[in-house]
């Protein structure tokens, strides 16, 4: 399988399989068209592909902008895999390489900005992957009425139910550039991954580390 940022050539595709296949779901929302072609405009929508056309997997990343400090949330949403590739630890690379790219090139800890997934509450499989990889699930839920989402399973009183993990420093950055240090020929387990040019997943793991030693000082 091969790892890597959507290019814009392939955005139809992308576009169009993400929609069926999410819809399929019940657990999960496709983008509108406006939202995917924003994501991918600032290059943060990642895909798995099973050779040059079959697309397997895609997640994104994205940022809300707040009125009250810290400016900004940041999200790692939309995480699926096709169900005939589930089970050989595809979507915790997937992860691993969308949050490995939005704390090198964002760095939200720095600035004390959350970093946060949202599952639905069906969607269990995918919630504890995030517990394992060093998120934190709250205590509350999040309820959004069944009417905003076409397709989406509700609860018996109509609404939406998801559970928000909120990522813990520093345990989750050792964990992730631990994880990241087996990428750094640029392949693992057989799977292969394509960053931008002169980028190096090395370079990403040194940055990780040092993100993490400054969570350990205080800086976080």
């Amino acid at each position: 399988m091969i790892f890597s940022i959507l290019k814009g050539s392939d955005i139809d595709a992308a576009f169009k399989w993400q929609c069926l296949e999410r819809m399929k779901t019940g657990v999960m929302r496709p983008l509108t068209r406006e939202e995917f072609e924003a994501l991918v405009a600032t290059k943060s929508v990642w895909i798995v592909k099973d050779g040059d056309s079959e697309f397997v997997g895609i997640g994104h990343v994205a940022c809300t902008e707040l009125e009250e400090r810290p400016s900004f949330l940041w999200e790692i949403g939309g995480v699926f895999i096709n169900e005939n590739c589930r089970g050989c630890g595809l979507s915790r690379y997937l992860l691993d390489f969308l949050l490995g790219y939005l704390l090198y090139y964002e760095t939200p800890t720095k600035r004390k900005e959350r970093v946060v997934v949202r599952v639905h509450e069906k969607n269990a499989k995918l919630g504890s992957r995030f517990s394992e990889i060093g998120f934190r699930q709250a205590n509350f839920d999040i309820l959004i009425p069944g009417g905003e989402f076409k397709g989406v399973d509700v609860n018996e009183d109509g609404n939406i139910v998801v559970h928000e993990y909120t990522l813990i420093c520093p345990d989750a950055l050792d964990r992730l550039a631990f994880s990241l240090a087996k990428w750094k020929e640029g392949t693992h387990a057989g799977h292969t991954v394509n960053l931008g040019e002169d980028e190096t997943i090395e370079k990403w793991v040194v940055a990780i580390e040092e993100l993490a030693d400054l969570c350990r000082g205080g800086g976080y």
